[in-house]
């Protein structure tokens, strides 16, 4: 037999719409503190706008989900994110490079499971037309750092300069 689904569908969009500024993606974020600072954040909340205006012109069901940085296991790892790498590197015996201006900001995380929870959330829970943030934790790198120490206490951290990537000129 078949599962028969809500009559809604889930846009994945990204706590990226918030910017690169220190702020804290909780269920209290408002509108004002979105700052999209990259094409890819900024398009996604052209998608978000673009939803809320077919769903109140032509009766589009959806649910957003901003959803933070997703790291943990799976079998398709995506080494690019920070935790994932640097979980990797560590195992490796290999140092980290960690970026001055990253080191004591916070970032959004969602841990696979988080993000599976989420889904069967929404699926019972999740109201039309809102918009949700999804997120493990907001967790500064040197937090992330200390944790993986906590596994690897001989772990080396090599700190480098580099400027905001998604910093506009």
């Amino acid at each position: 037999t078949c599962r028969r689904w809500r009559r809604h569908s889930y846009h994945i969009s990204s706590t990226s719409v918030y910017g690169t500024q220190s702020v804290v993606v909780d269920e209290d974020c408002s509108l004002e503190e979105l700052r999209p600072q990259s094409p890819y954040a900024e398009t996604k909340l052209k998608e978000e706008r673009y939803l809320q205006v077919l769903g109140a012109s032509e009766g589009l069901r959806f649910v957003i989900c901003r959803f933070g940085t997703i790291c943990g296991m799976s079998p398709g790892m995506r080494f690019q994110t920070a935790i994932n790498k640097f979980c990797w590197l560590a195992a490796l015996n290999k140092p980290l490079t960690v970026w001055d201006s990253a080191l004591n900001s916070k970032r959004p995380y969602l841990g696979l499971d988080d993000c599976i929870r989420a889904y069967q959330f929404f699926e019972k829970n999740g109201k039309l037309g809102e918009v949700y943030n999804v997120l493990t934790n907001n967790f500064e790198m040197k937090e992330i750092i200390e944790t993986i120490r906590s596994y690897n206490p001989d772990l080396k951290i090599e700190i480098t300069k580099s400027p905001l990537l998604n910093q506009k000129p």
